[in-house]
Formats: C-alpha cells, structure tokens, sequence
C-alpha cells in the first residue's frame, strides 16, 4: 500500500525543525536528519535525485539544494 501525503512543503539549506515523514530531493546530494525515535544523534546518507524517502525525522538539513517535505 501506498503512503499518501496532503502537505507538501519545501525546505531550504537552512534546515527544518519540525515533524516530517518523507521528503523528495531534486538533485542527488548529501541530507542530515534526527529521526523522531531512536537516537538524538544526526544521520547523514546521499539521496538520490527523484526518490521519496519516507523519513519520520524532527529535524532535516539539505546540503546543496532545496528538497520537498511531505506531511499527512
């Protein structure tokens, strides 16, 4: 089944905090987030251009370009 998202939001190099639970990258680049279970720690992994990734996260920092934030 698939997720199914009503806000879409953009997030610029500045960071977001707040609550997420995907988010689309138009380039492939490098994001930080901090997952909303688990550890406080930052997470870094390199996104790929055009994949939705379905990351429940407080927080997310895009390094080189803006990426879109979905909520449900």
């Amino acid at each position: 089944m698939a997720d199914s998202y009503s806000i879409a939001f953009p997030i610029t190099t500045a960071g977001y905090t707040g609550s997420v639970t995907a988010f689309l990258s138009p380039t492939s680049q490098s994001v930080n987030f901090v997952p909303t279970k688990g550890t406080s720690s930052t997470l870094t992994f390199t996104a790929t251009a055009g994949v939705v990734y379905p990351v429940k996260c407080n927080h997310i920092k895009p390094a080189s370009a803006n990426v879109i934030a979905f909520n449900p």
